[in-house]
Formats: structure tokens, C-alpha cells, sequence
């Protein structure tokens, strides 16, 4: 049984117009901790259990959008929240006939103060925060080799994202936008031997699947 666990204090400052008469600057500040427990169940199946806090600081610098150029200072502070998070993950990894891998999570991250676009269409840059998201979902992934020229490499991730709280109540426990319910992937490369005319050589292929997702800029159609 192994268990670790932190904590890390985070100080963060914005600064405008470094040096210049018209300087501005706002901080902010978070504690943020994190635990981890794995258990070896035989020398090649391991279980682990993490919860961990994040923590990111909003401001013109972080979002890169043109309207946040002027959001300095105290108004920049009190229009933009940091955005805060925490991850609660459980999960299993093990070693199978000493050259394949494969691992498994069941998982729930938690996120408040998003920014999102506001779909203002006279204002297309304008930034609004939403309450809180929610994502639940569980992955597993797989690799190893088939000969010791043939590599494999596959994985599945099944997402349930929610918004948890808006300023808009129809919103709420609504699919969270630009996120896919259900996405796959396989991919395989083999390796010529070296003592072939291709040796140094590869060829690999694969495949990626997602399924549909709600848009950003509108809740109106499905991408697929």
C-alpha cells in the first residue's frame, strides 16, 4: 500500500502595461491539496484511488480573447473568478504476459467559474461565467505487442458532461457543449526487422471515432 499526498499554495498576478504610467494588476490566490492511494494486488495488477484540486487563474493573458484587453485591474478580478476544479478518480492498472498493458478509471471532475462565450451576436468576443460543470465517465486503454515487431495501442472513453448550475435555469443538467459522449481509437505500427532491406523502416495505421457534440456558439443542432 502506498499513499501520497500534498499541498501547494498558488499566488498569481496579472499585470498590464508593465512599468507604465497606466499599470494595473490584480491577484489572486488558492491552497490546493491532493491524495493518492495505490494498492499492488500481485506484482503486476496495482488499484489507486486519487482526489485532487486545481486551480486557474482568469484574466486577458490566460483567455487570448480581443474584447478581455481592457479587463485589467479590480474590474478584471471581480468580472472573472478563477476557474476552480477537483478530480476524483478510481482505477486499475496491470502488466499481462509481460508485454501488454491495460488500464481502467471510473472518474468525476467537477469545474466552477467556467468561461464560456456569451453567443452575444453583437458582441461575438463577449465572455461570460458559467457556475459549475460536471463530467462522469470511465476509460480504459490497452497496448502491447503481438510479435516484437507489431505494436498495438487502443482505447475507449465513455463521457456524461453536464452544466450544473447556470444563470440560465433551462440550462442546467444540460450536455456540456463541444464534448463527446463516446470516443475510440486504434492504431498499430509494425517495425521491419533489421535484418531485412526496410530495416529502420515502419508502417503504422489507425483509427479514431467520436460522437456527435453540441457547438459552443449554439444549442440549435448536433455536430456529428
Amino acid at each position: 500500500l502506498k499513499i501520497l499526498a500534498g499541498l501547494r499554495q498558488e499566488w498569481f498576478q496579472d499585470i498590464t502595461n508593465y512599468k507604465n504610467p497606466d499599470e494595473t494588476s490584480f491577484r489572486n490566490s488558492k491552497l490546493l491539496y491532493r491524495l493518492g492511494v495505490t494498492y499492488s494486488i500481485t506484482d503486476h495488477i496495482n488499484i489507486y484511488g486519487t482526489y485532487l484540486t486545481g486551480y486557474q487563474p482568469q484574466s486577458n493573458t490566460v483567455t487570448l480573447m480581443p474584447n478581455t484587453g481592457s479587463f485589467t485591474g479590480a474590474e478584471s478580478a471581480a468580472k472573472f473568478k478563477p476557474l476552480i476544479s477537483d478530480l476524483k478518480e478510481i482505477g486499475m492498472k496491470a502488466k499481462l504476459f509481460g508485454r501488454s498493458m491495460v488500464s481502467a478509471a471510473f472518474y468525476e471532475i467537477n469545474q466552477k467559474n467556467v468561461l464560456i462565450n456569451a453567443n452575444n451576436p453583437a458582441e461575438p468576443d463577449e465572455l461570460i461565467q458559467r457556475g459549475a460543470d460536471r463530467s462522469r465517465g470511465f476509460e480504459a486503454e490497452f497496448s502491447g505487442y503481438i510479435t516484437p515487431q507489431w505494436s498495438v495501442y487502443g482505447g475507449y472513453s465513455y463521457i456524461d458532461a453536464r452544466i450544473m448550475k447556470s444563470a440560465n435555469p433551462a440550462l442546467e443538467g444540460q450536455r456540456k457543449e463541444n464534448t463527446s459522449k463516446n470516443a475510440a481509437n486504434i492504431w498499430t505500427r509494425y517495425n521491419f526487422s533489421n535484418r531485412t532491406v526496410l530495416k529502420n523502416f515502419g508502417v503504422g495505421m489507425g483509427m479514431l471515432y467520436q460522437s456527435s457534440k453540441i457547438p459552443w456558439f449554439t444549442r440549435d443542432f448536433e455536430i456529428p
